[in-house]
């Protein structure tokens, strides 16, 4: 018996130490090319003490590097390289792009289908035809079409408020914040109609909620596993996705297309252009409203793929990505607003006054011109995304080998190339007093004296956010009617200052309690 644990003790000894060799054969990657290497703490012991986060690693990083134009680091035994320098990440997001096309990609094909076939997860030609196909999706004019829908959702949050505040002025207005997300994905994406202010048992709030999980939690471990290690994520049929929500939007989906097809129904929705897009159909006022980065890439020039054909599940995979993005966006960003607003009551009284000289000006209701020309909302939702940029690091995986300019370093295919927004948001040198939240900063004439990548909260170049627009339209119908209705106040039960949750994307760690008072 004594021998035997022995044996097996020494034996995990060894396993120990192989994988302690492996995980540091490539611990000299960057010294060797001259190439500054920053400490960072091993990833697996920060997960294991439920202690990693992004924000914490990118700005640790940030600081050891800064007044380097970039430097290099191992996560776990691949190395990546950390850029500080404006300059050089506008060259890898815009004029060398063509190195930089790519993100981390997931090869889940087998396992998780849904998700590989998302456009966020795709490389190389694959990504760009699918990107041209979708970006009418996301022009002016359409979101201006969806401009009904914003408003509607906002008004139903209104009026739940205010059933709420009737018993009780301290509520906890994230979760009614999530609602309405939920509400205008649902109606923008699928055109359904979810009751979800009066129907707090609604499947699809269970199946939303399931889908809002992908990157938090656990799944922040899987999502890491699989990207380094494609193979083990194979093998132990590992999936980003939740079943149960998959099959939920699959299902939904799917019917509503054989629908729609049989009735030839026809709604402004998300779902309908992507059948547009499967019968090949582009409206020229869509293309002449193409981002001007799609335009530089060329994207229109891309042949069309073959195997890309718009069929069910690749629908289905960009309604998922579609649902996430939106929802995720949405939530965060209007958290962060809210909980500034109420902290902040002068700004909120400045921005309701701006509201609500817009309002009567048009018969005390809001269109789409309107919010888009509230000058101060928008510096509002620019601050937040400053502060609390939804994504708080923007990666790039190198595609061909691209030797970094005035050097002779030279950045490998297949290297990760790391853009740590949240640090960079972050720096004094860019923004002086980072943790105070100051609308001016975006007034046209700071703006112009900024770099224009200090600020990105949706990327930049071709591979930026292709949602920017929808994002920030729904968030600022959904402020300015929050705002011109309620006063919002801190009360014993918010918590100051912000926690934050820990997880991929940046969100607020509870609820978001305020002291609500009707206006009127």
């Amino acid at each position: 018996m004594i021998i035997t644990l022995t044996v097996l003790a020494g034996s995990l000894a060894i396993i120990v130490w192989a994988i302690y060799l492996y995980l540091n054969s490539n611990s000299n990657y960057w010294t060797q090319r001259g190439v500054t290497n920053a400490k960072t703490t091993s990833i697996i012991s920060r997960f294991l003490a439920k202690d990693f986060t992004f924000i914490r690693t990118d700005v640790d990083m940030y600081k050891q590097l800064k007044g380097k134009r970039f430097g290099g680091y191992m996560e776990l035994w691949k190395p990546a390289l950390f850029i500080t320098d404006l300059e050089l990440a506008k060259r890898i997001y815009i004029k060398d792009f063509d190195h930089f096309i790519n993100r981390r990609g997931m090869e889940v094909e087998k396992q998780d289908p849904h998700f590989y076939w998302t456009l966020a997860n795709q490389t190389g030609d694959k990504w760009k035809n699918l990107r041209s196909r979708m970006s009418p999706t996301f022009t002016t004019g359409r979101i201006r079409r969806m401009f009904n829908i914003f408003d509607s959702s906002a008004k139903k949050m209104v009026k739940h408020i205010n059933q709420e505040v009737r018993t009780n002025n301290e509520i906890e207005l994230r979760p009614i914040l999530q609602d309405l997300a939920m509400d205008v994905i649902a109606s923008a994406a699928f055109g359904i109609e979810t009751n979800l202010f009066e129907d707090r048992t609604s499947l699809f709030i269970k199946m939303g909620k399931d889908i809002q999980q992908t990157f938090a939690g656990k799944n922040l471990f899987k999502f890491f596993l699989i990207s380094m290690s494609p193979k083990l994520g194979e093998l132990l049929n590992i999936k980003i996705t939740n079943d149960d929500a998959d099959r939920f939007l699959s299902k939904l989906i799917v019917d509503s297309l054989k629908h729609r097809e049989k009735t030839n129904e026809k709604r402004d929705d998300f779902l309908q252009l992507m059948m547009e897009a499967r019968q090949g159909k582009l409206k020229a006022e869509d293309e002449s409203q193409l981002d001007a980065y799609e335009k530089a890439a060329k994207l229109k020039d891309v042949p069309v793929d073959s195997d890309l054909v718009f069929d069910d599940d690749l629908i289905i995979a960009q309604s998922m990505l579609f649902f996430l993005g939106g929802f995720d966006t949405l939530d965060g960003l209007l958290s962060f607003v809210v909980y500034e607003l109420g902290v902040n009551p002068d700004i909120q009284e400045k921005l309701y006054q701006e509201v609500k000289a817009g309002v009567d000006e048009n018969g005390g209701e809001f269109s789409y011109d309107i919010v888009n020309n509230l000058e101060y909302l928008d510096m509002i939702i620019s601050e937040t995304l400053r502060m609390y940029p939804t994504g708080v690091r923007n990666e790039r995986k190198c595609n061909k080998a691209y030797t970094i300019p005035d050097t002779d370093v030279t950045v490998e295919k297949d290297i990760l190339v790391t853009i740590p927004v949240y640090a960079i948001h972050h720096d004094p040198e860019y923004y002086p007093d980072p943790e105070k939240f100051d609308p001016s900063r975006f007034t046209k004439e700071n703006v112009s004296k900024r770099h224009p990548i200090a600020y990105q909260p949706f990327g930049h170049g071709p591979r930026n956010c292709i949602g920017n627009r929808f994002a920030l339209s729904e968030a600022k119908v959904a402020v300015a009617q929050l705002i011109l209705n309620f006063k919002l106040e801190p009360c014993k039960r918010t918590v100051i200052p912000m926690v934050l949750a820990n997880q991929v994307t940046l969100k607020p760690g509870d609820d978001i309690c305020m002291k609500v008072t009707p206006r009127n």
